[in-house]
Parts: C-alpha cells; structure tokens; sequence
C-alpha cells in the first residue's frame, strides 16, 4: 500500500538503535501540524513567484507526471476534490544547484512536516573507507598482482519509486510555478499549480528511512543468494571485483534488481 511520511518512521529491525532521545524525536503532533494548513496554503498562494530555477522545476515535474510518480495539475480546488478533504499542507518545491543541472527538493521544513516525525533507528551508510577495505581485501586474499574492476548502478528517481500510503498523499502535495504563457492570450502569466505526488518526496525524512530498507534488502540478497560483494551509498550501487567476474556481477545485479522491480539507470557502468 506504500509507506508512512509523517509520523513515527517504521522500524526496520536492522539499523541500529539511535540513542541520541532528542534528535529521534517529533517537535509536533499530526494535529498540531495540519492546524498550520491554512496558513501554509496561504504563504504559497500569497509569495511563491517564478524564480531562475521555475522552468528547470516545472519541467522536471512534468517528467514526474510522465512516469506517473505524481498527477496534477490542480488548483487547491482541485486538490480538495481529488483527496476528498481540505486537511493538506503544501510542499514548496524549490531547486538546488548540482552538477550543471538542479535536484528539486520538497521543502517539509518550511511546512513542518518533518516536525512530526520520530525513528528509533539511526542511518548507517556506506563510504570511501568501505571502497578501499574491499580494494585491500581482494589484493590481500588474491594478492598484489590481482587486476581488479569495479561497476557503478544508479537507481532511476530512486525516491520516487517508493510509492506513499494513500492516507497520507495529502501530506505529500508539492506546490511549483508554471512558467509558460497563457495559452489562450499568449502572455506570461506565471501561477501556481498543485501535484499530488504517488512516490516520496525529496524532502521528507521520513523518505531517507523508507528508501534505504530497499537496498539494505537488496544487499542481502546480493551477498547471500549470489555472492557478490556489493554496498550501496542511498541509491547508488557498486562492487569491486577481479576483472574475470566484474562483468558477471554487474549483469547479475541488474538482473536481479529488474526482476524486482527496480529501475535503474546504467550511465554510471
């Protein structure tokens, strides 16, 4: 049925437990969140303008509706209608600039979202230093002389695959600006338009917990059905191994990944 955005983040069973009370616990209850609707709705409608990123975001949504990860457009009319309540906080999305081009992201600090949530578990992600033990460990086992290779496997929209629970999609309404003229006077006539999103949100804390349960999944399968030495930093893969098997690893691996119903996207192989 999908996952929870707000809220406490289910427990995985698998990460370990985050001692630190303070940062694993909400700020503020669902109830006390929603009684900010009104006002947050009233903030996007009253100040969101076209920016320099406006086109590069509207675009960008426009390939999430495209892969059905959201629907929209909708005015809040249309949203009331489409949920059946009034009871939704907008996201604003908004662009960083990254590598030449822009991620959006979904601003659940600015509409207190994020507030709601409490977790028991903190994340534990690979790193550079789990690259080079592995590097060391094969030229330890199979010596100085070994030619070893590596892949690389990006997941496609990886947060936009995890789908959210039906319950909350009004918690999961992004808010843009549609920057194209008027299509009947042909004037610039930028406004805001509402997308209810079907996949996560980059924004969420909620959705870093959500997301990652699949590829610590994913990994358990790698290692224990297949025996491929592989970890994950979020939803990029990868494996070293010697040249003689890294090509059969990698096609194992998106193999597996596509049986499950993980896209990927191989420009990083």
């Amino acid at each position: 049925k999908g996952m929870r955005v707000v809220g406490p983040i289910a427990t995985s069973g698998v990460l370990p437990h985050d001692p630190d009370r303070e940062r694993r616990s909400a700020k503020c209850t669902i109830k006390e969140f929603l009684a900010g609707a009104w006002d947050m709705k009233a903030k996007i409608r009253n100040t969101f303008k076209r920016d320099d990123f406006s086109d590069k975001i509207y675009a960008k949504t426009q390939e999430d509706k495209a892969h059905r990860f959201c629907e929209g457009p909708f005015t809040e009319e249309d949203v009331d209608r489409h949920l059946g309540t009034k009871d939704w906080v907008p996201l604003r999305r908004f662009g960083v600039d990254q590598k030449g081009g822009i991620r959006v992201v979904d601003d659940a600090h600015e509409n207190r979202s994020n507030d709601t949530t409490s977790r028991d578990e903190k994340l534990i992600t690979s790193s550079v230093d789990v690259i080079v033990s592995m590097s060391r460990l094969w030229i330890s086992i199979m010596g100085d002389d070994v030619d070893l290779g590596a892949w690389a496997l990006d997941e496609f929209k990886a947060y936009r695959q995890i789908p959210v629970h039906p319950i909350e999609r009004r918690y999961c309404v992004i808010a843009i600006v549609n920057p194209n003229p008027d299509p009947k006077t042909k004037v610039e006539s930028p406004k805001v338009e509402y997308y209810v999103m079907n996949g996560h949100c980059f924004g969420h804390t909620a959705a870093v917990y959500n997301y990652n349960r699949r590829p610590l999944a994913l990994n358990k399968i790698l290692l224990t059905l297949f025996k491929i030495p592989t970890d994950f930093y979020y939803d990029d893969r990868w494996a070293i191994e010697p040249t003689a098997t890294i090509a059969s690893s990698y096609e194992t691996t998106e193999e597996a990944m596509f049986t499950l119903g993980i896209r990927a996207q191989n420009d990083k192989a």
